[in-house]
């Protein structure tokens, strides 16, 4: 009964669920976009910085360290219509 159940799980291919700490990330990100978009609501602008969002209280200081640890890079466009988000961590 194991064999079968083993060739069963093999059978199936490797599992694409994603692990407990890609999901933490995926989170963290999600957050900080969150955020950008609340600043964007309120001011017509994103921010300059993700500073800017600690410091009006629409980002806790504890998840702009996580961000930074998991490498992400926030990069305004000219003007403040538009960004992007770079992972330098896989």
């Amino acid at each position: 009964r194991n064999r079968s159940d083993a060739a069963e799980k093999a059978a199936l291919g490797p599992s694409v669920a994603p692990t407990l700490p890609a999901l933490e990330s995926r989170l963290l990100e999600a957050t900080v976009r969150e955020g950008l978009e609340e600043h964007l609501a309120l001011s017509g602008a994103y921010p300059a910085s993700l500073e800017t969002l600690v410091a009006e209280g629409l980002l806790s200081g504890k998840l702009l360290t996580g961000a930074h640890a998991e490498g992400l890079t926030y990069r305004p466009a000219r003007g403040g219509r538009s960004y992007s988000i770079e992972r330098s961590r896989p």
